[in-house]
């Protein structure tokens, strides 16, 4: 717990936000029932169910204090304060990235957020729905790990975290896996304005060709852009075909799982932790494309 309020230290600016850093880690607690209030209030928002919608939302307990309270403003709150402190800074890096392309590729980048809200947008969002709503379904088994992700702490050695939970989460890695890369679809866009191509032009291929790709392959056009990259941590090919598959299982008195991966069905064994780690990786970097889609959606 110390290391996590020497962490802390580093993000005393973007703290400043919260009245107290220890509200952070308390933060945790609420998740699960915060989400559960604003994951009803989108649904609503969906149906035109207005006045309802109206009525869920003052219930929702705002993180960050703003005077703008629509749903998709609270979507944004939550989204932010799963990433504070640590993702923070990733995120101002990524606005002033998205109004580099604004200001230099004026025509593509406003061709591609108009092609984003007319195509992509309703149907993004109910898949952020969908995987979040997994999530915290079974927030208890992931929050053993969570705080270090989102202090920015490596993983200790010799971290052990209860598998009481794990038939319920041998699917979520997986799952996750899928909507992040189906996601991949926003940075490969910016990468080939950044690139001074129009949004839908590849490299080698184009638009309607790259969605049809292996999802394991559609990192390949920004792998290399030091500004879009970081999207990929935590993101193991061979852990998705299992977890997807629910090829995975618990080693039977101990908190190791076993899973096979590749051509040959090599077989790898990994901790439980390790495991409940890296699903929170992959849900951190969904809240990070969530809130670049919120950011294009005001664009």
């Amino acid at each position: 717990m110390n290391r996590m309020f020497d962490s802390l230290r580093k993000y005393k600016d973007a703290g400043s936000r919260f009245a107290d850093f220890r509200a952070l880690l308390n933060f945790n607690d609420s998740l699960s029932n915060k989400w559960k209030i604003l994951s009803r209030v989108l649904r609503l928002h969906f149906d035109h169910k207005s006045k309802l919608c109206g009525r869920v939302l003052s219930h929702y307990k705002w993180i960050f204090t703003t005077d703008n309270k629509t749903p998709y403003s609270a979507l944004r709150d939550f989204s932010q304060g799963m990433l504070f402190p640590s993702r923070m800074p990733t995120l101002k890096e990524y606005s002033n990235f998205l109004s580099e392309l604004q200001n230099q590729h004026t025509n593509r980048f406003d061709r591609f957020v108009v092609h984003y809200k007319k195509e992509l947008f309703k149907h993004h969002i109910a898949r952020y729905l969908q995987i979040f709503d997994d999530y915290f379904r079974d927030y208890s088994e992931y929050k053993q790990t969570l705080n270090y992700i989102r202090c920015g702490i490596e993983l200790p050695e010799g971290s052990y975290a209860s598998s009481r939970g794990f038939d319920r989460v041998r699917m979520f890695y997986g799952n996750a896996f899928e909507i992040l890369t189906s996601h991949f679809v926003i940075p490969a866009c910016l990468n080939n304005i950044c690139n001074n191509r129009e949004f839908h032009q590849f490299a080698e291929m184009d638009l309607s060709l790259y969605t049809t790709i292996d999802k394991a392959n559609r990192a390949e056009p920004f792998k290399n852009n030091s500004k879009l990259k970081f999207l990929l941590e935590g993101v193991d090919t061979g852990l998705r075909n299992a977890s997807h598959h629910a090829d995975i299982r618990l080693l039977k008195g101990h908190d190791i799982i076993e899973y096979r991966s590749g051509k040959k069905r090599k077989k790898k064994t990994m901790a439980y932790v390790r495991y409940i780690h890296l699903c929170n990786t992959l849900i951190i970097n969904l809240f990070i494309m969530l809130d670049i889609e919120l950011q294009l959606k005001q664009m």
